[in-house]
């Protein structure tokens, strides 16, 4: 695996930094410098085969071979099939800003046991984002635009709102 040395993303953006964007409002979009992105691309892959069989059967975002018309078909399906009582719709505002490193890291540990690991992914969540030639180091969310990202997210949302609903 390439060393990785926790520099600072380059935000680089086709369009103003901090621009409103109507999906993701002011989102600071952190594009990782190559070490960054070949480490965790090569990362991504076995550690998505291994979170992918607990994942749930009714998360559908950022998984391999579902999307939102995958998720739509099911419901389809389950409403003139089953009797529903309820349907759950969830976007939250703001998520990968928000994410919170201590839990994420905690819900890590469940699965990974392997402390180098553990704080090679916290090196990526705290690489930072590079804004007008200024570095700020990220205490919470995940840096948008990076490999890992979408990946730890669905962990996260896993335990915290996955669980809770199967509940």
């Amino acid at each position: 695996m390439v060393g990785f040395t926790g520099e600072p993303t380059e935000l680089s953006l086709p369009v103003e930094p901090g621009c409103p964007n109507p999906t993701v409002g002011n989102a600071r979009w952190g594009l990782p410098r190559w070490k960054i992105r070949l480490s965790s691309k090569q990362f991504c892959g076995s550690f998505r085969a291994s979170y992918e069989q607990d994942f749930l059967g009714f998360s559908y975002g950022f998984r391999p071979s579902r999307s939102q018309h995958n998720a739509l078909d099911a419901l389809s399906v389950a409403i003139t099939s089953k009797r529903v009582n309820w349907i759950l719709d969830a976007d939250i505002e703001g998520f990968f800003d928000a994410i919170d490193h201590g839990w994420l890291v905690k819900f890590l540990e469940h699965r990974i046991g392997d402390r180098r690991i553990l704080r090679l992914i916290q090196k990526w969540l705290r690489a930072g984002v590079s804004e007008g030639g200024e570095s700020s180091k990220t205490t919470v969310g995940a840096p948008q635009g990076s490999v890992i990202s979408p990946l730890l997210s669905n962990v996260y949302l896993h335990y915290v709102f996955d669980l809770w609903i199967e509940w």
